[in-house]
């Protein structure tokens, strides 16, 4: 077998009527793993502004493993109504996502709100809100993205 590396384009910053936008870059971008397919996540902003103004899922493809061509995929976006809520409650344009089995989890730069999409279903659903009774300065809440795959003991 033959270990080599290969380059691999960025995926074309696509606006909503998919025309390529050069005056955007990506902010939080994460490669991810779920179901064994790789993703790539990204916040795309604009330069002029400095703000996010869309959530891009990407999914990286074979096109032909004879001659070792792969390209991304755009499988998704954050609805903008979701978006709207998710930028809301952040304290920045920073995000953080991690991948567990079919879901990706999305969590805005100081807030405890986490979005989660299905790659299976395409749908976007918010957690549980954090109960913050006995906590409600959050000195006790530190909110990390980390995803965990535990052994599987039989």
């Amino acid at each position: 077998h033959s270990r080599s590396w290969t380059m691999v384009a960025m995926p074309p910053l696509c606006t909503n009527d998919h025309h390529v936008n050069y005056n955007c870059n990506l902010r939080s971008t994460r490669l991810l793993s779920c179901e064994s397919k790789i993703f790539m996540v990204g916040g795309l902003e604009k330069h002029s502004q400095g703000t996010v103004i869309a959530i891009i899922i990407w999914q990286f493809e074979i096109m032909d493993s004879v001659r070792s061509e792969w390209k991304w995929k755009e499988i998704g976006r954050m609805p903008h109504a979701v978006f709207e809520d998710f930028v809301r409650t952040s304290c920045s344009n920073w995000f953080e996502c991690v991948a567990v089995g079919k879901y990706m989890c999305f969590r805005a730069h100081g807030s405890l709100k986490v979005v989660v999409y299905n790659i299976r279903d395409c749908t976007w659903n918010w957690l549980p809100k954090y109960d913050d009774q006995h906590d409600p300065d959050h000195k006790h809440m530190l909110l990390r993205s980390m995803a965990y795959h535990p052994w599987n003991y039989q």
